[in-house]
């Protein structure tokens, strides 16, 4: 029989633990961020109707308001992995992550996880405010994305490492130093008829 160092015995007989499991890695566990009827921990911008019933938030708005209404979280993250479902049914939204305070017409600077009732662009990033950083090609959006019913979006953001999938396609992969910290959010677009469904958001900050 082979015999453990001394070292090794010793301490395994200090803490009384097996070694599988005195040098396993614990892995953390995902935290919800959605109340299941409430919108505490978040707060609105520029208005649109937000509610929540059941733990999946609603968003809308008028195409007659010219304005990004926003849902944006109170805290804030830095490195994470993240997954959302969403269901989109008018027009254009986005999931904003990292968002941060900017002298610019909407006040943020961040990025924006494209989501689009008719799926174009799914799952591609935009700099917020700025200008798009990638799109999908149209044929991974026709896979990927399913028109009137739920989809799964998920991000990691590990420093300038950022990585989109949507119902395990990935979409988007970029290495782009914008903003290293800051809120999370969703959009309903400006002069357009808008309308979200949102539930499942879970993340582990890293």
């Amino acid at each position: 029989m082979k015999k453990l160092p001394v070292f090794l015995a010793s301490l395994l007989g200090f803490t009384g633990c097996p070694l599988d499991t005195l040098f396993q890695r614990s892995t953390p566990s995902p935290t919800p961020l959605f109340q299941a009827d409430s919108l505490e921990g978040w707060e609105t911008i520029n208005g649109g109707d937000w509610t929540v019933e059941n733990g999946v938030f609603s968003g809308s708005k008028a195409a007659d308001i010219d304005k990004h209404c926003l849902l944006v979280s109170t805290q804030e993250f830095a490195d994470f992995e993240l997954s959302l479902d969403y269901k989109a049914i008018h027009g254009n939204s986005g999931f904003y992550f990292r968002l941060a305070p900017e002298n610019n017409g909407l006040g943020f600077k961040g990025y924006h996880a494209e989501i689009d009732a008719t799926g174009k662009n799914a799952g591609g990033i935009y700099d917020v405010a700025v200008k798009w950083i990638t799109k999908p090609e149209e044929e991974l959006v026709a896979q990927a994305f399913k028109p009137g019913d739920w989809n799964t979006m998920k991000v990691s953001a590990k420093g300038k490492d950022i990585i989109v999938w949507l119902n395990g396609h990935k979409m988007s992969e970029i290495d782009f130093d914008r903003s290293a910290k800051g809120k999370l959010g969703f959009q309903l677009h400006a002069g357009e008829n808008t309308q979200i469904q949102i539930k499942n958001l879970n993340i582990t900050e890293l």
